[in-house]
């Protein structure tokens, strides 16, 4: 048998992710010890974690309230951020199936961000929390990105 040799600074670093991991633990448990949050929260909130993580996205605003006084509408966009140097305006969706007005949503969001801000956005998403495949959809008109399995983008603007 073989000995292991633990340096100084790999026992202090894993005491402070063990204690980062109770802290957090103690947070997300309630007093009886259970979890606070289902299972689908949890499974969709990695889901998120995922996505940020891989795409490497600079957060800008979240629940971002926009109107249009050109279209006559408002509403919230869930994220606005950006992502290899391109301005996103993504809706999180935790729905079981995508649908087709999500497209027009984010296009409205994306139009209404333009008018609000005076900033052009390059690209809107929908990010599927519940999404269990990768690479584009039957239709072909919608891709998910490489980086990001559950982020659905519009190859253009409407």
């Amino acid at each position: 048998m073989s000995n292991v040799v633990i340096s100084k600074k790999d026992t202090k670093t894993a005491k402070d992710l063990i204690e980062q991991i109770r802290s957090l633990s103690f947070k997300l448990m309630d007093e009886g010890g259970n979890p606070k949050y289902d299972l689908k929260v949890w499974k969709m909130f990695l889901a998120f974690v995922d996505f940020w993580e891989s795409s490497e996205a600079e957060l800008l605003e979240t629940e971002v309230f926009l109107y249009s006084d050109t279209l006559k509408v408002a509403g919230t966009c869930d994220l606005v951020c950006k992502i290899n140097g391109e301005l996103w305006v993504i809706d999180l969706k935790t729905s079981n199936h995508l649908q087709t007005t999500y497209d027009l949503q984010t296009a409205i969001y994306a139009r209404c961000f333009e008018e609000c801000y005076d900033q052009k956005v390059d690209r809107v998403g929908v990010l599927w929390l519940k999404s269990r495949s990768r690479g584009a959809d039957k239709t072909g008109k919608k891709l998910k990105c490489s980086k990001s399995p559950n982020l659905f983008m519009k190859k253009e603007l409407i």
